[in-house]
């Protein structure tokens, strides 16, 4: 058998497995397993409802009722260990104000742990964000004078990824930790509905929650249906070459998957009588202009992850600033456009295997041909 029909024995298998992976999920949904009142109320990448329902869950006189449970568990989950905090004396602050924001202090941490007997925590939450300047640095300093026995700053995102270099101001911080919605907080939450097995309205709601961050964090799909995946591919060797033979070809897929989608965009924009313009080295983004309009519609990545520079991240928005500025920044000229849009999570990062069926089947192109024809509608030379 030779490789093309090693490719073929293997895609029907592995789309056997998906299949009914799939209709697995649609029968979830249809008996509301996939419920989320977070989807439902439109928050589910707003960091203060995220902020707030943590802290709620990490404060010993939350909501919840089950005193320092939740914490304990969450201490252990980060690698702190349930002793690092006073529990019983911990209060979960939300938002503190910690002064006038300068170069080196100054700001508003989004969750403090403060056990009153010399120790804390600082969590800074990313949901979607990028960092702000020495920020980092900021809050390191503060708990340095505040926190007089010890203190752990976790930097929480949703892929668990590095802080960009300007909000620590290239300075190694020794208390840093960082954690992840996909890994520490999933695996936490799962441990906390465990702890509320017979408190059904604080259980369900963390399921839900859980459910929000599994879409988040693109892990929609049941760990058994990977599992099955894993099982199918290792039957036998030429699978194997197969599967072997495809990661090797990853950023070739991915790389003509995105010039596929680009291809699709600029036949939009002449469509549109718009000037197409791709820019990738140093500041990845896509701007789609006229001549005779001084604003333009830029589509770009966000660069203050820590990464190289890359399609990820991905916002759009409209500029009013000339287009010879390489800094690209943006700024808020009309209608509801005022600040920058984030791409849908699924759409966000075109380079991830994740958004691969979207870019293939026009999912992406279509959201953006939508919002740009909107916001064609509401740009006022």
């Amino acid at each position: 058998m030779n490789m093309v029909e090693n490719f073929r024995a293997l895609f029907e298998d592995v789309y056997k497995v998906y299949s009914n992976a799939k209709q697995h999920e649609e029968e979830m949904k249809e008996r509301g397993e996939k419920y989320s009142v977070f989807s439902a109320l439109g928050v589910e990448r707003s960091e203060l409802i995220h902020s707030a329902f943590i802290k709620d869950l990490l404060d010993p006189k939350g909501m919840h009722g089950m005193k320092d449970t939740f914490l304990k568990s969450f201490l252990n989950h980060v690698g702190l260990g349930e002793d690092f905090l006073e529990s019983t004396s911990v209060i979960s602050i939300k938002e503190r104000y910690i002064g006038v924001k300068t170069e080196k202090s100054g700001g508003r941490v989004d969750i403090i742990l403060d056990d009153h007997k010399g120790c804390g925590v600082i969590i800074e939450n990313k949901v979607g964000v990028g960092d702000q300047d020495n920020q980092l640095l900021r809050y390191d300093n503060y708990a340095k004078k505040y926190f007089k026995k010890d203190y752990r700053l976790l930097y929480l995102t949703l892929d668990g990824h590095k802080p960009s270099e300007s909000s620590t101001n290239n300075k190694e911080l020794d208390k840093l930790h960082l954690i992840s919605y996909r890994n520490e907080i999933l695996e936490w939450l799962k441990d906390c509905v465990k702890q509320a097995y017979n408190k059904p309205l604080i259980r369900e709601t963390i399921n839900q929650y859980i459910q929000l961050l599994k879409k988040l964090t693109n892990m929609a799909m049941d760990e058994q249906y990977l599992k099955d995946v894993a099982a199918c591919v290792i039957e036998k060797e030429s699978n194997i070459e197969a599967v072997t033979a495809i990661i090797q070809s990853r950023s070739h897929i991915s790389s003509a998957l995105r010039n596929r989608m680009f291809g699709e965009l600029e036949k939009y924009a002449e469509d549109k009588n718009l000037r197409f313009e791709k820019k990738h080295k140093y500041n990845p983004c896509i701007i789609l202009s006229r001549e005779e309009c001084h604003s333009y519609i830029l589509i770009k990545s966000d660069n203050k992850k820590g990464e190289g520079y890359c399609w990820k991240n991905m916002f759009i928005t409209v500029s009013g600033l000339d287009k010879n500025d390489t800094t690209m920044k943006s700024s808020c000229p009309v209608g509801n456009f005022c600040k920058k849009e984030w791409l849908p999570n699924e759409y966000r990062d075109w380079h991830e295997t994740e958004s691969y069926i979207a870019m293939y089947n026009g999912d992406i192109t279509k959201w953006i041909e939508e919002k740009v024809d909107k916001m064609l509608c509401e740009i006022k030379e």
